[in-house]
């Protein structure tokens, strides 16, 4: 039967963007927001179940990352965590105009911020959210990222090279054509393919659906 993993504390409250993965030690591990009303900030969250979701953990609230102080910070909302070959899993998060990830050595039980990167490329802003992750063929960090700069329906792509603990502007990509919503990202090792899908309306509407490959690792 169905179990409710993570009701809000309060009545008022609300809890969205989970993220998932299986850590090495075969245990799901769980990342959320929660805000008490839809005015005050986030708060990020993690439980874990050893018994595939039957039964989960108490929540333990996840330390703000001090470099975003007074900003509302999220978690990336497309659902899926990576984990990396060295065990380190990896979570994207997020404010208005900046991204960076989260990391944890320790199969979710404590958690480091990694460097804040901007949203404002060559002097303009693009007011940057919603990344999603993949790793790449090189076991780097891909990251596409919606952007809500009036007019421009294109994905920001961002990288990180150094597991998670700096992440880098990448470029402009002028054939993934988005509306200003999240996409999903994913790297197929066996086939060498990067894909990514995303509704592909010019515009606020998102009644189209694209899904787009790179053979050239994005």
């Amino acid at each position: 039967s169905a179990q409710e993993v993570t009701p809000p504390s309060v009545d008022t409250g609300l809890t969205k963007h989970p993220m998932l993965c299986r850590a090495v030690n075969n245990n799901l591990v769980l990342v959320y927001d929660e805000r008490e009303t839809t005015t005050t900030n986030y708060r990020q969250y993690v439980r874990t179940s050893s018994d595939n979701g039957v039964t989960w953990s108490s929540a333990v609230e996840i330390p703000q990352n001090t470099a975003a102080s007074g900003q509302v910070c999220a978690v990336g909302s497309t659902g899926a965590m990576i984990v990396l070959a060295s065990g380190r899993i990896v979570c994207p998060m997020y404010t208005t105009n900046s991204i960076w990830l989260m990391y944890s050595d320790n199969n979710g039980v404590t958690w480091t911020h990694g460097e804040i990167a901007s949203g404002t490329i060559s002097g303009d802003s693009y007011s940057i959210a919603e990344p999603a992750i993949t790793v790449d063929k090189n076991n780097g960090i891909l990251i596409s990222v919606r952007s809500q700069k009036a007019g421009f329906y294109k994905k920001l792509l961002y990288k990180s090279t150094d597991n998670g603990a700096t992440t880098q502007f990448y470029r402009i990509a002028d054939e993934l054509i988005s509306a200003s919503c999240a996409s999903s990202i994913f790297y197929d090792f066996e086939n060498d393919l990067m894909l990514h899908s995303t509704p592909s309306n010019a515009g606020a509407a998102r009644t189209k659906y694209r899904l787009q490959y790179s053979t050239d690792n994005g």
